[in-house]
């Protein structure tokens, strides 16, 4: 259905994240009348004096209107436009909200501002996008009704992405909210789809590779592309010293790796390159693909880009965890601990950098090992290409070498085991002509010859956060009392028998005996709290 004003219909994403580090056009910052701003969101004390002295926020403190742009221009530029993302001023309840009720007017109104905002700021043909926390639920009073007020951001955020054309990514900052806010969207999504079958059947299968503990993403340039960085292509031409530019000739007919060697010729010695490589892809924010893909439930993960926005997104995503990212090939790693294989260099070691012919030469000389944990992930995982062209040499050969070990078919005229599913922004038909039988190709336009990458790109971000909805688990949220509202009375019931179990071995003396241990940590990826 189209909404009223004849905008395209918007999308809700989830996702754990830093709302200060997501790049958005828009987003909501809770305060009061008074400006109080507390400092999880990361306002300097100079902007907060600022704020406090702005006559444009009258109306606010007063109370006459719910919500209010920040009345001076923003931190940062965004990568297509002069200023960052646009903090809107959103009035939390003076009292305290007891549920979502009190909540409702104010997030409204702050989301409608922030869609007004945004659409003034875009010019580029892209649906607008803008963020909210989860009002509420931590300094808010709401605290004891989590599952109301998850349930009521989701309800609100959809009527204002459908009315006023602008996708809304809610950003929560706690694991035991996204899985409940997760539980509620796949709730929805059994009446309401928001994939075309055959792209939801996919997303269904790549679910399934997930909880089984098999998927692996290996994220091109196209994963950062999301917070403003350059492509492959992009890079190359920003890499160009003005006066000392490559013939355009040159550019069509040579590889990325000729035309890099000859851009580094052109600097005053390969240490300069290299920097002026890591200065381009440098960015303290992540877009929303870096942040979906790093709230999946693996162990691992591989990139060929150089920049830390994976890195960012999921320490963010999983601060409330025990669990360090390991950076591989820098970083030692112990058994179970999640790690990021970084094939291409770091923009922090700009030494490791892998771009001109003679540096992928020595890297294949250098760091046979790491070319060897990627192909063991080729034979024993199911991979996810996100952002990536399957044009890169190194990983030619690295495909190359795995078809050759692979077992054949047992059958004749049965298809061949594929090691993964590469999601494309064409039509997929170039792609599948190479590597058909080797990986499942997702195309995400009708057309390789010149697809919008702009309608492509954010149809793939609605499969990924599809898809990383469709793998989570209701598990974090099933003993906590403060989501009892979104359990079903057997269950809860279950859950309340197993809680005064435990408490009755505590009692009784046992907890620190090897099963007490064992069922309290159960109880604990439960979402149990302990004696109430």
């Amino acid at each position: 259905m189209t909404p009223p004003s004849g905008r395209p219909r918007g999308h809700v994403f989830v996702t754990v994240a830093n709302i200060n580090h997501l790049q958005v056009d828009a987003w909501l910052l809770p305060t009061d009348r008074y400006l109080s701003i507390t400092p999880k969101w990361e306002i300097a004390d100079h902007e907060v004096e600022v704020l406090r002295a702005a006559d444009s926020l009258q109306a606010f403190r007063a109370g006459t209107v719910l919500a209010a742009p920040w009345p001076e221009s923003p931190q940062g530029p965004l990568p297509d436009g002069p200023q960052g993302p646009l903090r809107v001023l959103t009035a939390v309840p003076p009292r305290g909200a007891r549920d979502f009720s009190d909540l409702q007017e104010r997030l409204e109104a702050g989301l409608r501002m922030a869609a007004e905002a945004a659409r003034a700021r875009r010019n580029d043909g892209r649906l607008p996008l803008i963020a909210t926390p989860a009002f509420g639920v931590s300094g808010g009073g709401a605290n004891r009704r989590r599952a109301d007020v998850i349930a009521g951001i989701l309800r609100t955020a959809d009527l204002v992405a459908h009315e006023e054309g602008v996708d809304v990514v809610v950003c929560l900052w706690k694991r035991v909210d996204y899985a409940l806010a997760q539980h509620i969207r796949r709730a929805q999504w059994k009446s309401q789809r928001p994939l075309e079958t055959a792209l939801w059947d996919r997303a269904v299968t790549l679910a399934e590779h997930t909880r089984k503990g098999d998927l692996v993403p290996f994220m091109g340039a196209g994963v950062s592309a999301t917070a403003g960085l350059p492509t492959w292509a992009e890079l190359l031409q920003k890499l160009q010293i003005t006066g000392k530019e490559i013939p355009d000739g040159w550019l069509k007919d040579l590889g990325s790796l000729d035309i890099a060697t000859i851009l580094e010729s052109k600097y005053p010695n390969p240490a300069r390159f290299t920097k002026e490589v890591a200065r381009l892809v440098r960015s303290d924010r992540y877009g929303l693909a870096p942040a979906l893909l790093a709230n999946l439930p693996g162990t691992s993960a591989v990139t060929l880009n150089y920049d830390r926005l994976y890195e960012a997104a999921w320490s963010d995503a999983w601060h409330d965890t025990t669990k360090p990212l390991r950076v591989l090939p820098w970083d030692s790693l112990k058994p179970s601990e999640p790690w990021l294989l970084k094939l291409h260099g770091d923009v922090g070691r700009p030494k490791s950098i892998i771009l001109t012919r003679s540096q992928y030469l020595d890297f294949a000389v250098r760091q046979r090992g790491l070319a060897s944990l990627a192909k063991a992930l080729l034979m024993t995982k199911h991979l996810l290409f996100v952002g990536f062209g399957l044009s890169d040499d190194h990983f030619h050969e690295i495909v190359h070498e795995v078809r050759g070990i692979r077992p054949e078919p047992k059958r004749s005229g049965t298809t061949p085991a594929r090691s993964g599913t590469a999601l494309v922004l064409g039509d997929g038909g170039i792609h599948a002509a190479v590597w058909g039988n080797d990986f499942d190709i997702v195309p995400f336009s009708t057309t390789d010859a010149t697809p919008d990458h702009v309608v492509a790109g954010r149809k793939l971000e609605i499969f990924l956060d599809v898809m990383v909805g469709l793998s989570g688990s209701d598990e974090p949220f099933t003993l906590d009392p403060r989501f009892q509202d979104a359990v079903d009375d057997r269950t809860l019931q279950s859950a309340t028998r197993l809680s005064a179990a435990y408490e009755q071995l505590v009692e009784e003396q046992l907890g620190d005996t090897s099963p007490a241990r064992r069922l309290r940590q159960l109880l604990l990826e439960f979402g149990y709290r302990g004696p109430t």
